[in-house]
Protein backbone atom coordinates (compact mmCIF):
# COMPACT_ATOMS: atom_id res chain seq x y z
CA UNK A 1 0.00 0.00 0.00
CA UNK A 2 0.91 3.86 -0.70
CA UNK A 3 1.21 6.45 1.91
CA UNK A 4 -1.45 7.93 1.14
CA UNK A 5 -3.47 4.63 0.74
CA UNK A 6 -2.25 3.82 4.42
CA UNK A 7 -3.05 7.02 6.07
CA UNK A 8 -6.62 6.63 4.58
CA UNK A 9 -7.36 3.28 5.55
CA UNK A 10 -5.78 4.33 9.39
CA UNK A 11 -8.40 8.05 9.05
CA UNK A 12 -11.43 4.89 8.60
CA UNK A 13 -10.24 2.68 11.32
CA UNK A 14 -10.03 5.49 14.09
CA UNK A 15 -13.23 6.59 12.55
CA UNK A 16 -15.07 2.83 12.91
CA UNK A 17 -12.57 1.56 16.09
CA UNK A 18 -11.83 4.24 18.00
CA UNK A 19 -14.66 6.49 17.71
CA UNK A 20 -12.59 9.07 15.63
CA UNK A 21 -10.38 9.77 18.66
CA UNK A 22 -6.89 8.51 19.34
CA UNK A 23 -6.18 4.98 20.31
CA UNK A 24 -4.47 1.74 18.75
CA UNK A 25 -4.14 1.67 14.93
CA UNK A 26 -2.37 -0.28 12.67
CA UNK A 27 -2.02 1.82 9.92
CA UNK A 28 0.09 4.19 12.43
CA UNK A 29 1.69 1.57 13.66
CA UNK A 30 2.80 0.72 9.93
CA UNK A 31 3.54 4.07 8.96
CA UNK A 32 5.87 4.26 12.16
CA UNK A 33 7.68 1.13 10.89
CA UNK A 34 8.31 2.48 7.46
CA UNK A 35 9.49 6.34 8.70
CA UNK A 36 12.18 4.07 10.94
CA UNK A 37 13.42 1.79 7.83
CA UNK A 38 14.10 4.66 6.12
CA UNK A 39 15.54 6.56 8.92
CA UNK A 40 18.52 3.33 9.37
CA UNK A 41 19.08 3.37 5.25
CA UNK A 42 19.48 6.81 5.64
CA UNK A 43 21.93 6.86 8.49
CA UNK A 44 23.59 3.71 7.15
CA UNK A 45 24.66 6.13 3.86
CA UNK A 46 28.29 7.42 3.96
CA UNK A 47 28.33 10.76 4.24
CA UNK A 48 30.61 13.22 2.15
CA UNK A 49 33.33 15.25 4.12
CA UNK A 50 30.47 18.80 4.24
CA UNK A 51 27.53 16.25 5.94
CA UNK A 52 30.20 15.26 8.22
CA UNK A 53 31.75 18.27 9.17
CA UNK A 54 27.87 19.70 9.49
CA UNK A 55 27.34 16.42 11.83
CA UNK A 56 30.39 17.58 13.91
CA UNK A 57 29.53 21.07 14.77
CA UNK A 58 25.72 19.80 15.53
CA UNK A 59 27.54 17.49 18.18
CA UNK A 60 30.05 20.41 19.52
CA UNK A 61 26.13 22.38 20.03
CA UNK A 62 24.43 19.90 21.45
CA UNK A 63 27.14 18.22 23.46
CA UNK A 64 29.15 20.88 24.25
CA UNK A 65 27.33 23.74 24.59
CA UNK A 66 26.10 26.11 27.46
CA UNK A 67 23.70 23.26 28.82
CA UNK A 68 26.66 20.58 28.76
CA UNK A 69 28.76 22.90 30.23
CA UNK A 70 26.35 23.39 33.15
CA UNK A 71 25.94 19.80 34.32
CA UNK A 72 29.30 18.29 32.62
CA UNK A 73 32.91 18.23 33.76
CA UNK A 74 36.39 18.95 32.77
CA UNK A 75 35.64 15.94 29.74
CA UNK A 76 33.23 18.78 28.03
CA UNK A 77 36.80 21.08 26.63
CA UNK A 78 38.51 17.57 25.64
CA UNK A 79 35.71 16.50 23.48
CA UNK A 80 35.18 20.06 22.24
CA UNK A 81 38.84 20.14 20.67
CA UNK A 82 38.38 16.24 19.77
CA UNK A 83 35.61 17.39 18.05
CA UNK A 84 37.10 20.65 16.37
CA UNK A 85 40.33 18.52 15.36
CA UNK A 86 37.96 15.72 13.54
CA UNK A 87 36.31 18.91 11.58
CA UNK A 88 40.12 21.05 10.78
CA UNK A 89 41.50 17.37 9.56
CA UNK A 90 38.40 17.35 7.10
CA UNK A 91 38.12 20.77 5.68
CA UNK A 92 42.18 19.60 5.29
CA UNK A 93 41.24 16.81 3.16
CA UNK A 94 38.54 18.61 0.86
CA UNK A 95 41.31 22.16 0.53
CA UNK A 96 43.80 19.24 -0.77
CA UNK A 97 40.77 16.98 -2.74
CA UNK A 98 40.68 21.21 -4.48
CA UNK A 99 43.95 21.34 -5.12
CA UNK A 100 44.58 18.39 -6.60
CA UNK A 101 41.19 19.10 -8.89
CA UNK A 102 42.43 22.59 -9.88
CA UNK A 103 45.48 22.23 -11.13
CA UNK A 104 47.23 25.41 -12.36
CA UNK A 105 46.73 24.24 -16.33
CA UNK A 106 43.12 23.08 -15.74
CA UNK A 107 42.28 26.49 -14.06
CA UNK A 108 43.62 28.59 -16.73
CA UNK A 109 41.76 25.91 -19.54
CA UNK A 110 38.41 26.37 -17.37
CA UNK A 111 38.68 30.05 -16.79
CA UNK A 112 39.70 30.86 -20.80
CA UNK A 113 36.11 28.18 -21.56
CA UNK A 114 33.71 30.12 -18.82
CA UNK A 115 34.75 33.46 -20.29
CA UNK A 116 34.38 32.24 -23.73
CA UNK A 117 30.95 31.32 -22.94
CA UNK A 118 29.85 34.05 -20.56
CA UNK A 119 30.86 36.53 -23.18
CA UNK A 120 29.14 34.70 -26.07
CA UNK A 121 26.20 35.62 -23.89
CA UNK A 122 26.68 39.42 -23.41
CA UNK A 123 24.74 41.53 -25.56
CA UNK A 124 26.41 44.63 -27.34
CA UNK A 125 26.52 46.80 -24.41
CA UNK A 126 28.57 44.06 -22.25
CA UNK A 127 25.33 42.87 -20.21
CA UNK A 128 23.92 39.47 -19.57
CA UNK A 129 20.34 39.42 -19.85
CA UNK A 130 17.83 37.68 -17.32
CA UNK A 131 16.80 34.87 -19.38
CA UNK A 132 20.57 34.25 -19.79
CA UNK A 133 20.86 33.20 -16.44
CA UNK A 134 19.82 30.06 -16.53
CA UNK A 135 22.27 28.93 -19.21
CA UNK A 136 24.92 29.63 -16.93
CA UNK A 137 22.92 28.23 -14.28
CA UNK A 138 22.65 24.99 -16.70
CA UNK A 139 26.21 25.35 -17.89
CA UNK A 140 27.65 25.27 -14.39
CA UNK A 141 25.48 22.23 -13.34
CA UNK A 142 26.39 19.95 -16.72
CA UNK A 143 30.09 21.03 -16.16
CA UNK A 144 30.13 20.13 -11.99
CA UNK A 145 31.32 23.33 -11.00
CA UNK A 146 31.09 26.94 -11.91
CA UNK A 147 31.68 30.45 -11.56
CA UNK A 148 32.32 30.30 -7.67
CA UNK A 149 34.36 27.16 -7.99
CA UNK A 150 36.58 28.86 -10.77
CA UNK A 151 37.17 32.25 -8.14
CA UNK A 152 38.53 29.60 -5.57
CA UNK A 153 40.82 28.52 -8.26
CA UNK A 154 41.84 31.48 -9.29
CA UNK A 155 43.00 32.75 -6.00
CA UNK A 156 44.44 29.34 -4.69
CA UNK A 157 47.30 30.05 -8.01
CA UNK A 158 46.95 34.01 -7.63
CA UNK A 159 46.38 34.12 -11.63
Amino acid sequence: MTRAQITEKGKEYDNINNEGGEGYNPYWQELDRRGMEAAKIEAAKPKSKKEQISILHDKIRIECGSVAREWGSDEIDKKQAAYYAEVKALENEIKAEFANEWTIETTKERRISWNDFVRSLMDSQGHILGKDQLKMYQRAKDQGWGPDDLKKAVELHSL
